[in-house]
């Protein structure tokens, strides 16, 4: 499931690409640690170290910055006059 969070973290760049990149990093290292002992090794603790490290970054930079926004449809439709204020789509007297 951590997987799939960074790899949509990553497909949508939702945080800095370098963190999500870390993160798929880190998690393929945990699941190969993770399946060593059926192959007859022991678990390397170095490679199981790292997450932690990206749970704290990830959770600190969702902390300080949050995600990037997404446009909402209508903001996506919305226009911008000269003075800078916002306004929603133009309707035609006919559509009213």
């Amino acid at each position: 499931m951590i997987f799939v969070l960074y790899s949509i973290l990553y497909r949508f760049r939702l945080v800095p690409r370098a963190l999500s990149v870390f993160g798929l990093v880190t998690v393929m290292l945990k699941i190969t640690a993770l399946t060593m002992p059926f192959f007859g090794h022991r678990i390397v603790l170095a490679m199981v170290l790292p997450q932690p490290v990206i749970y704290l970054a990830l959770a600190l930079l969702l902390v300080a910055k949050g995600l990037k926004e997404w446009p909402r449809p209508f903001d996506a439709e919305a226009q911008q006059d000269a003075s800078g204020t916002l306004r929603g789509p133009q309707v035609s007297p006919k559509e009213r």
